[in-house]
């Protein structure tokens, strides 16, 4: 039996590294859109060239970039730099328990972000995806809403835009929500 202590210890590192894996994310995402970044061809010139800006952001299937413009390799370096940071720090069962985290994580922000792109997306019912897609609409619009699903981190960096602040850019699926209510 896992006794409270253990148990703290389990949920403090599974909230711990939640906030570490979205800030990696955050941060990869921020800096694949700074000028003259390393990273920048990856993301820019792969997603951004195929989906670029909010008027242009839905296909019937979502389109990968591919070769040197896959968008994903932008955050290869820093979710190393975390995945070997962990490995360093935590005994073996917590490490795997943290990288199985990294990984659920991973795949469920490329799932809803894939269907952001998408023109009859799955989760097109739920309100949460909708109000995020639009948030994400603002992204293809400028550089602000960096993160896909959580914008703790938008927040505390000043990056955050909501889609009802005066002088942005009205997108196209938000204007539809406003328009449906």
């Amino acid at each position: 039996m896992i006794d409270a202590l253990e148990l703290g210890r389990s949920l403090t590192l599974t909230f711990f590294n939640y906030y570490l894996t979205t800030f990696i994310l955050w941060f990869g995402h921020w800096f694949a859109h700074r000028k003259g970044g390393m990273l920048t061809a990856f993301h820019v010139a792969g997603h951004h060239a195929l989906y670029p800006d909010s008027d242009h952001m839905r296909m019937s299937n979502y389109v990968y970039p591919s070769g040197r413009h896959y968008s994903n390799y932008a955050f290869i370096p820093w979710l190393l730099f975390q995945v070997l940071l962990l490995f360093w720090l935590l005994p073996g069962p917590l490490f795997l328990m943290s990288f199985v985290q990294i990984a659920a994580i991973i795949i469920l922000i490329g799932y809803i972000h894939e269907n952001f792109h998408l023109l009859r997306p799955r989760l097109e019912p739920f309100g949460w995806f909708r109000r995020a897609r639009d948030l994400h609409d603002l992204h293809h619009d400028g550089k602000v809403n960096f993160m896909v699903a959580d914008h703790f981190w938008d927040r505390i960096f000043g990056t955050y835009r909501p889609v009802s602040e005066p002088g942005c850019l009205t997108t196209r699926s938000s204007l539809s929500a406003k328009v449906a209510k």
